[in-house]
């Protein structure tokens, strides 16, 4: 166990090297990149409503953003990390279930900075009261997302080697999806029955309206996320239970 935590320490910095170098910007383009992208996304809708938006509306729809779109990239990495790390599965004697491990945890040390940047914001500048509880409350929920992602990233593994077409064909309709998400539509009952139904079934709309009962977005304070937690933990046992069967058959797939 220590060693394996050793391993994933090691192998989450130098990726998070690796990806600050490859880019002209380094590591700060990491963070430029989802301001620039949901800053992009706000002024659109804010143009499609044909007004100006408040600016709670404005940072818990930041903060809603960066969240959906870390948690569609760590699942689409996912999709992909078996086939990245082909050769260190083939030629060493190497633990599959850390690939995932090491991948989601050099992207989500980028946004839990971000999230934590983000809430304080939120804290500091919202019109809604987020309560004593708020900084715990917040802790808690990235601490259930990290695990929601770990199980999502174990799953996509596998699932990358068995559809690895997924990669390709999931992103924009991700991208579709979180336009039709709560992020940008909060009133309830303000899109057609079909869409209600599909983000009724998606677990990234739950996550998101975890998110705002966490920020208190209604103004009836925060909420302490504890189905959320439990749901997280509950996950985690679960995919690695599953996973580790298949992960048996995996390198003959390989």
């Amino acid at each position: 166990m220590i060693n394996d935590i050793r391993l994933v320490f090691d192998l989450t910095r130098y990726d998070i090297k690796a990806q600050a170098k490859e880019t002209f910007l380094g590591a700060i383009w990491l963070f430029l990149w989802p301001v620039l992208q949901s800053g992009g996304l706000i002024v659109v809708f804010s143009a499609l409503q044909g007004g100006a938006v408040s600016r709670d509306f404005v940072l818990s729809t930041y903060i809603g953003i960066i969240t959906w779109s870390t948690c569609v990239m760590i699942f689409i990495a996912g999709l992909q990390v078996m086939k990245t790390h082909r050769e260190t599965i083939t030629q060493l004697v190497f633990p599959f279930h850390l690939l995932p491990v090491v991948d989601l945890c050099s992207k989500f040390i980028f946004f839990a900075m971000q999230f934590v940047i983000a809430a304080i914001l939120w804290a500091a500048f919202a019109t809604v009261d987020p309560g004593g509880l708020f900084a715990l409350n917040i802790l808690v929920f990235v601490f259930a997302l990290f695990c929601y992602l770990l199980a999502a990233s174990w799953l996509a593994s596998v699932l990358g080697i068995v559809a690895p077409d997924l990669a390709f064909a999931l992103p924009p309709i991700f991208l579709l999806l979180l336009i039709l998400s709560p992020i940008f539509h909060r009133t309830p009952g303000g899109l057609p029955e079909t869409i209600e139904i599909i983000n009724a079934f998606n677990p990234l709309v739950f996550v998101v309206r975890t998110l705002f009962d966490v920020l208190g977005t209604d103004g009836g304070g925060t909420s302490f996320p504890l189905i959320f937690l439990l749901g997280g933990l509950a996950a985690v046992l679960v995919a690695r239970w599953v996973v580790h069967v298949l992960y048996q058959e995996l390198g003959k797939v390989i």
